[in-house]
């Protein structure tokens, strides 16, 4: 009888590692509606996958493409997705998205001028 051979197991890379340890561990603010002004909110990650603060049905799950954070809405559909940048999370603006442009998820224990 011939069998399936098992899926293969992609195993993160080190930055990826990196991103994941900071995102989960640090306290962040999101900007949801830069074009209305200081707009912000706490947000956080859990391990599993899933928003702990913050969470609703805009942001609900997140995970990592390659280096790039994205959200998905409760109905599975993508938010947002964000390019990592010095403390802050910026969003790509990616066409495919629902969320509103130019949102950005920065630390929320490091001074405004220190985000680059």
């Amino acid at each position: 009888t011939l069998r399936k051979p098992e899926e293969a197991k992609i195993l993160p890379t080190k930055e990826q590692s990196s991103i994941f340890e900071v995102l989960i561990t640090k306290r962040w603010t999101m900007n949801f509606n830069p074009a209305l002004g200081n707009m912000t909110k706490p947000i956080a990650f859990n391990g599993d996958g899933t928003i702990a603060e913050g969470r609703n049905a805009n942001e609900y799950t997140w995970k990592l493409e390659d280096s790039v954070l994205a959200i998905y809405r409760a109905d599975g559909k993508l938010q947002n997705r964000y390019k990592p940048i010095g403390h802050k999370f910026v969003c790509t603006n990616d066409s495919s998205a629902r969320g509103l442009p130019n949102q950005v998820i920065y630390r929320a224990d490091v001074p405004i001028g220190e985000l680059s």
